[in-house]
């Protein structure tokens, strides 16, 4: 199985914290989202697309944790510098 069925699922959470950001209205940002989930999904082999279709997200509450493990307000580019994790003590 290729890298895309994961690269799929972060598209999912992206589109779900999008929409969580948007109070469930519709953005410019949910449909941009939108077709690059569309094309992403077109090119996945049958293979990965049944495998994803078999394990769909979870029910209920996801975290999302952005790659780049910056705060809230500079993923939405702000101007404030990012907080650096630190590990509990």
């Amino acid at each position: 199985m290729s890298d895309q069925p994961a690269r799929y699922r972060e598209f999912e959470l992206r589109l779900l914290h999008v929409r969580w950001v948007h109070g469930g209205q519709e953005s410019a940002e949910e449909d941009a989202l939108l077709d690059e989930m569309d094309d992403l999904w077109w090119n996945l082999t049958e293979r990965d697309r049944e495998s994803l279709r078999r394990d769909p997200l979870p029910e209920g509450p996801v975290e999302i944790q952005p790659a780049h493990l910056t705060d809230r307000d500079v993923w939405h580019e702000h101007s404030e510098a990012p907080r650096i994790p630190r590990k509990a003590a």
